[in-house]
């Protein structure tokens, strides 16, 4: 069904916003301690590798429950992450033991369908055949791109109980007034450059929300969107040398051009 925004225009001559709709933010945001700084819209750095979160905020339209965001990744295509520039790109840790790769420990589902690459503690790219299930949740990747990484929660969940045994809703209150949720964190990828430069670090993915929930014997299910919504975001990534190596970089070019003269 289509979704039309109205707007009402009053006395005064100023339009009331515009009733929010469903709609899914991106962004890119280096890792706690990461060394470097923003400048910009970008991320200027002297290490040889840096990892970044892709976070996600998302709502609902005004009036209609928004339990929080249960899914982002595959939708009517696949997602993906893409780099250019002197840099490859790898999943990152998502956890401080290093086992899991790519997706958020909150958004990962407690199954076993990411087969023997679920858990893994490598991160090498040996997933050759994508059709086959070798963990494609966590995606299928190569020097400058992630493909079809799917992070999500499931759509159950078993019930809790408080001190007085009353049941009590695992997804909490939904947001009703059409406001954003709080950043949440997604998917981790690290860059590693192969020269000083700047690379360029690309996602897109389909994100979905909790709207209704049931409760079906002892657990909670969640009904999503019925489409899920697509959005972009990106980040300039700058390798630049540390102070001492571009002194030497620089004495360098200096002797060179007495030797010239």
């Amino acid at each position: 069904m289509k979704k039309t925004a109205f707007a009402i225009v009053l006395a005064a001559g100023f339009a009331a916003p515009v009733l929010a709709q469903p709609a899914f933010e991106y962004q890119f945001v280096p890792f706690a301690g990461t060394p470097g700084m923003t400048v910009g819209d970008g991320f200027e750095t002297t290490a040889s590798s840096v990892s970044f979160w892709f976070q996600a905020r998302a709502r609902n339209a005004v009036g209609a429950n928004n339990f929080g965001i249960v899914r982002v990744g595959n939708g009517f295509t696949p997602s993906s992450m893409s780099l250019t520039g002197p840099a490859t790109i790898a999943r990152g840790n998502a956890n401080l033991s290093g086992t899991r790769r790519g997706r958020t420990t909150g958004l990962r589902f407690t199954g076993t369908s990411g087969g023997d690459f679920e858990l893994a503690a490598a991160n090498a790219p040996a997933q050759i055949n994508p059709n086959a299930n070798q963990g494609n949740e966590n995606g299928f990747w190569t020097p400058t791109a992630i493909n079809r990484w799917d992070a999500y929660q499931g759509f159950q969940r078993a019930s809790l109980f408080d001190a007085d045994d009353n049941y009590v809703n695992p997804y909490g209150t939904p947001i009703t007034n059409g406001a954003f949720t709080e950043w949440l964190n997604i998917y981790a990828v690290t860059v590693n450059f192969t020269a000083f430069g700047t690379s360029t670090v690309t996602g897109f993915a389909w994100g979905n929300l909790g709207r209704t929930t049931t409760i079906v014997g002892s657990n909670t299910i969640i009904d999503l969107l019925v489409a899920p919504v697509s959005s972009t975001a990106s980040i300039r990534v700058t390798q630049i040398p540390a102070p001492g190596a571009a002194a030497l970089l620089g004495l360098g070019v200096l002797a060179a051009g007495r030797r010239r003269r």
